[in-house]
């Protein structure tokens, strides 16, 4: 979804405090996987899509970013140490720059 000239990604689903239904940049996606890496080193955390430039015009790209960014999301849900983790509670719960909140 492209908000002004910014490009968001809506992330829907379901933890122990129920349905959740959030929209990131894809700068917010980033910091959650660096902070998960930084406090599980050594496990695995999915990686996400490099961050290229691109044309905002480019609707290929932007739906092959959010794809990867689907996958990415499905591939954290499969580890409870990640979903219960306080991290993903921030990026599915919280509003504000989640990118600031993080680090």
């Amino acid at each position: 979804m492209k908000v002004g000239s910014t490009i968001k990604y809506s992330v829907e689903g379901v933890d122990e405090q129920g349905d959740f239904s959030v929209v990131r940049r894809y700068k917010e996606f980033h910091a959650l996987a660096e902070v998960l890496r930084s406090r599980w080193p050594g496990c695995y955390i999915p990686f996400i899509p490099e961050k290229k430039l691109r044309s905002d015009k480019d609707e290929q790209f932007i739906e092959e970013r959010r794809s990867l960014l689907e996958r990415f999301m499905k591939e954290l849900a499969k580890f409870d140490y990640i979903v219960f983790s306080k991290e993903f509670n921030i990026f599915t719960r919280q509003s504000g720059e989640i990118d600031k909140i993080l680090q």
